[in-house]
């Protein structure tokens, strides 16, 4: 196996990382909602948008880490041995040079991956995964892929937790209803969304993972409720 991972990792390196862009449009993202290079297209806007607003001094990092955070994911290593996603990008934009600051990010933006797990460690990695993983809701609630009962194929839920996690630890002044109605905007651009109250029915989705998250800490429902029923913004 050493002398495989030997070989696919010189045949990697035959190709810049950038370069692998292209490729993700011959990968289905979801059927209905296309390919893996539109995608990554939608959510290096929406983390240009929560970047403008909360790093923008890491703007251009933020920028090159989004375009370049899905590229490994057609490379021979990642094929062979999936659980180096994220791990293989980072370490190939390190070798042709990228900033770490935008090399790290590829890698910690799929943080948190399991519940309890850590969180990005900078901002850059929190920024793309923030915008990636509220595309995949945006996406799936537009479409109908809603979790139900203990069903979530996506894993929407954690997806969620993820993201008010992050906006709880970094307390970036985000407002979550633009969040969720930017990724729609976006999203409007490449399907016809039907649901005229998308956007309500997401924030609730994560108002109520907000409000489980709390009861977890030790909060009484009590209080929970009364804070969640004043205000969730």
């Amino acid at each position: 196996r050493l002398a495989d991972a030997d070989f696919f990792f010189k045949e990697d390196r035959k190709r810049p990382l950038a370069d692998r862009l292209e490729d993700l449009k011959k990968v289905t993202y979801q059927a209905d909602l296309g390919n893996s290079f539109e995608k990554v297209q939608r959510f290096s806007r929406l983390a240009r948008y929560l970047a403008e607003r909360v790093l923008p001094d890491g703007l251009e990092n933020v920028e090159t880490a989004a375009s370049l955070s899905k590229c490994d994911l057609v490379t021979l290593m990642v094929t062979e041995f999936p659980s180096l996603q994220g791990v293989m990008g980072m370490e190939y934009a390190r070798i042709e040079g990228y900033p770490e600051a935008a090399c790290l990010p590829i890698y910690e933006h799929y943080l948190p991956t399991k519940a309890g797990d850590v969180l990005p460690s900078g901002s850059v990695g929190a920024v793309v995964g923030m915008a990636d993983r509220m595309d995949t809701i945006a996406g799936c609630f537009a479409v109908g892929l809603t979790p139900s009962g203990s069903a979530d194929p996506f894993a929407l839920r954690r997806h969620a937790l993820a993201i008010l996690r992050i906006l709880e630890e970094k307390r970036w002044d985000v407002s979550l209803p633009e969040f969720i109605e930017k990724s729609l905007e976006i999203l409007r651009e490449t399907i016809e969304i039907q649901e005229q109250r998308l956007s309500e029915n997401i924030l609730e989705f994560f108002r109520e993972r907000y409000r489980q998250m709390v009861r977890r800490s030790g909060y009484e429902p009590e209080v929970v409720e009364a804070v969640v029923s004043a205000c969730f913004e």
